[in-house]
């Protein structure tokens, strides 16, 4: 539910760009996909090794994941920083609204068939 809401957001807020909703889903897709392999990569990190991952580490983990996407929007969506930056900000906000959501929505659905 998350990522094709989220594509359909994003089809919404670059509706001047002549790029397809596929084209949305794969890019989400692709972010996703780095967040959780540089988050696995985290886990191994601090199970196999027993590396401590205090709030700095935490913080720099988050800070990678905003700036490579921040890059990403810029590659992909060729426009200034300025434009850049404020779409994610948004982006972020209504990824939140979007997740919360969903949450509930699986959730009621997974209670109501359990």
């Amino acid at each position: 539910l998350l990522i094709p809401s989220m594509a359909f957001i994003f089809r919404l807020l670059y509706i001047r760009r002549k790029q397809f909703y596929v084209e949305h889903l794969v890019f989400l897709f692709h972010i996703h996909a780095f967040i959780l392999l540089v988050g696995g990569l985290f886990l191994v990190l601090k199970y196999f090794f027993e590396i401590k991952f205090d709030s700095d580490v935490q913080f720099g983990f988050i800070g990678i994941l905003i700036l490579y996407i921040l890059f990403a929007f810029k590659n992909v969506y060729k426009q200034s920083w300025a434009k850049t930056i404020f779409k994610l900000f948004l982006i972020l906000i209504a990824y939140v609204f979007v997740l919360i959501v969903c949450m509930a929505i699986i959730s009621t659905v997974s209670f109501l068939l359990f």
